[in-house]
C-alpha cells in the first residue's frame, strides 16, 4: 500500500480515536471528514473532476478488487 494511503489510515483513526474521546459518535466524525475533504478539493479542482473521483470510488464499492494505489 501506497504510503499515502498508510498516512490517511493512521489520521483517520487517530482523529475517529480523538473525537470519540470527546463523546462523539464515529458517523458524523466520518461524514465531517468527509466532507472537509471534499471542501479541500474545491481549493483547486471543479465540482465535475470531483465527481468523477467521488464515482469513481462509489464504484470501487461494488467491485470486489481493493483501491488501485501506486506499486499495486
Amino acid at each position: 500500500m501506497a504510503g499515502e494511503y498508510l498516512l490517511a489510515r493512521e489520521a483517520v483513526a487517530t482523529y475517529v480515536a480523538s473525537g470519540q474521546t470527546q463523546g462523539m459518535l464515529r458517523d458524523p466524525l466520518l461524514r465531517a471528514l468527509l466532507n472537509e475533504v471534499i471542501v479541500a478539493y474545491q481549493e483547486y479542482r471543479g465540482n465535475k473532476d470531483i465527481i468523477h473521483e467521488l464515482s469513481f470510488l462509489l464504484d470501487e464499492l461494488n467491485d470486489d478488487v481493493g483501491p488501485i494505489t501506486r506499486g499495486s
